[in-house]
C-alpha cells in the first residue's frame, strides 16, 4: 500500500459522498428531460428501455434543442482566432501573419478526425444544457500524434476549487477490466497480484481506478527533489488502484488537462447547475403526471 494512494482515496471518496445530493437532483432532471443520462444513481443495462416512464416528449425535445444551440450557434465556420491582449500586437503585420498560421494550426489540430473534438463538445453540451455542469479533459493520444478530446459523465467525477474559485483538483473513477489494466504496460510492473490473477482467470473482471490531477504544490510542496523533477510544472497526473492503495502511474502536466465549465454557481457549492432544468422542473413533473393521467383515462375509457 502507497500512503499518497491511501490519502487521495480517502480524499476522493469525501468529495463522491459531499456530491451525492447533487448527484440525485441530476437523476431527477435527467430522468425528465434527458433519459439517456438517467445513470446518476442507477445503472443502464443493454436493452434498457430509456423512456420507460415518460409519457410526454415535449421536455425531452426542449432540452435536446437547447443543447444543440451552443454548436450550431458558437462554433460554426472560423469561429476562433489566436490573437493577444494588445491591439498594438494583433495589428503589427509580422505579428499578425504569426497569429493567422497559428489559428490555421490550431483549427487543423482539434478538426482532426482523430481529435474527437465535435463528439466530445456535443455530449458535453447537453450536459451542460441538462445539468449545467459537463466535463471534458484534452489529452495527447496513445501515439503522441494529434490531441484527443473526451467527454465524461458527471457522476464518475468529483473537484474541488482553490482560493479563487476555480477548479484545479479532479477525482475521476472508472472501471477498468483486469484485461485492460495488464495491457498498460507502466501499470503491469506495479499491478497487484489479484490483478495479475485475474488477467489470467477472470480477464473481464473489473477494478476501480481512479485518475486524480491536482497541483504539484499541493502534493510535493516540500518534496525539492520532486520539484526538481517535475520542473515548470504545475499540476500532478496519478492513476491510482483504489482496492489496493497503489500508484499504477504518475507523471506531470503543464496544465490543468480537465475542462468543467460551470453554466450557474452557488456559493458554498462547486457544482454548477442549469437555470433552464431547475426552473423547467415543476413543469416537466406536472407534464408527465398530466399526460399519464389523460392516459389512464382514455384506456379505463375503453376497457373499464
Amino acid at each position: 500500500m502507497d500512503s499518497r494512494a491511501r490519502e487521495l482515496v480517502k480524499i476522493g471518496d469525501s468529495l463522491f459522498e459531499k456530491k451525492a445530493n447533487w448527484d440525485s437532483l441530476c437523476q431527477e432532471i435527467a430522468e425528465h428531460f434527458n433519459p439517456l443520462r438517467a445513470d446518476f444513481t442507477s445503472s443502464f443495462s443493454l436493452g434498457t428501455d430509456f423512456a420507460t416512464n415518460i409519457m410526454d416528449s415535449f421536455p425531452m425535445l426542449a432540452c435536446r434543442t437547447l443543447g444543440d444551440a451552443p454548436g450550431a450557434m458558437l462554433r460554426q465556420g472560423e469561429w476562433f482566432e489566436v490573437k493577444t491582449d494588445d491591439d498594438d500586437v494583433n495589428e503589427d503585420p509580422s505579428a499578425a501573419r504569426w497569429m493567422e498560421a497559428a489559428t490555421k494550426r490550431f483549427r487543423n489540430l482539434i478538426y482532426d478526425r482523430r481529435a474527437n473534438f465535435v463528439r466530445a463538445t456535443n455530449e458535453a453540451d447537453h450536459d451542460w444544457a441538462a445539468f449545467g455542469n459537463p466535463v471534458l479533459s484534452v489529452e495527447e493520444s496513445p501515439t503522441r500524434d494529434h490531441f484527443l478530446f473526451r467527454a465524461w459523465h458527471p457522476k464518475e467525477n468529483a473537484w474541488m476549487e482553490n482560493a479563487v474559485g476555480k477548479i484545479d483538483h479532479n477525482q475521476r473513477t472508472m472501471m477498468m477490466t483486469a484485461r485492460g489494466i495488464m495491457q498498460r504496460r507502466a501499470w503491469a510492473k506495479v499491478a497487484h497480484t489479484s490483478i495479475r490473477e485475474a488477467s489470467k482467470k477472470d480477464p473481464a473482471k473489473e477494478f476501480k481506478i481512479r485518475h486524480v490531477v491536482l497541483p504539484l504544490d499541493e502534493m510535493y510542496g516540500d518534496d525539492r527533489a520532486k520539484r526538481r523533477q517535475f520542473k515548470d510544472m504545475q499540476f500532478v497526473s496519478l492513476y491510482i488502484d483504489c482496492e489496493n492503495e497503489i500508484v499504477l502511474s504518475e507523471g506531470a502536466l503543464p496544465v490543468f488537462n480537465y475542462v468543467i465549465p460551470r453554466w450557474r454557481t452557488v456559493a458554498g457549492f462547486p457544482q454548477g447547475f442549469s437555470p433552464a432544468t431547475i426552473t423547467a422542473l415543476p413543469d416537466g413533473r406536472m407534464l408527465q403526471t398530466l399526460a399519464r393521467i389523460i392516459l389512464e383515462q382514455g384506456e379505463k375509457a375503453l376497457d373499464p
